[in-house]
């Protein structure tokens, strides 16, 4: 199918881009590799508040953000999307710098025209972002998020789940800012992240090595 196509000439570009050993390619997909038929029970909200340490471990992270309905509006804009990009700016402070892209289509028609390209972002500085957090109250991300000082704040995104709150992901985006806060050895600070995050959830893991192109 397409996205499968998509994906794969992704992957050649990075590879081939980066230089990267066929060998050493390890490929993980949110939607494939959490069981999406696992009832809305406290499994899944484990399962996927663990998706942070998956970004904490990644080299790279690319955003396929062509829709269903091809266009390449709004998926930066999602809560869960915005909570990985969060992980990278986050771990970025600490010398930690996982590459992350944005690649988009003209439709999903065709892969002519596919663009593939870092996303530009800054690095989350854990004490001044928990500062500028709490001048805000909680309740006016429900009222009036576009006032929020980062327009890519996990906590300001479009909400997909029903068990998905404002109030849930900006305690776990303080919590994640909490521990690393104060850190300056990015071995330590990316064990952190990583620590925190995993749960004890056992996931349906796609993650082996790249097929080859």
């Amino acid at each position: 199918c397409l996205k499968m196509r998509w994906m794969k000439k992704v992957l050649k570009s990075l590879i081939d881009q980066e230089g990267i050993l066929m060998d050493s390619v390890y490929v993980w997909v949110d939607y494939s590799s959490i069981g999406q038929d696992i009832p809305e029970t406290e499994v899944k909200r484990l399962a996927l508040e663990s998706l942070p340490s998956l970004v904490a471990r990644a080299t790279y992270f690319v955003l396929f953000e062509t829709d269903s309905n091809g266009t390449s509006h709004g998926t930066l804009d999602l809560a869960w999307v915005r909570r990985g990009i969060f992980i990278s700016r986050l771990m970025f402070s600490r010398g930690i710098y996982t590459a992350t892209y944005v690649t988009r289509l003209r439709d999903l028609n065709s892969l002519d025209g596919m663009t593939f390209a870092p996303l530009k972002m800054s690095p989350v500085e854990p004490k001044a972002y928990m500062a500028a957090a709490e001048t805000c109250a909680a309740s006016d991300f429900a009222d009036n998020i576009e006032s929020h000082h980062d327009h890519h704040c996990p906590w300001t995104g479009t909400l997909m789940d029903n068990h998905e709150t404002r109030q849930n992901i900006r305690a776990h985006t303080m919590r994640l800012l909490q521990v690393v806060r104060g850190m300056s050895d990015p071995v330590n600070a990316r064990e952190s992240i990583v620590n925190h995050c995993q749960s004890k959830v056992t996931m349906r893991s796609t993650s082996r090595p790249a097929d080859p192109l």
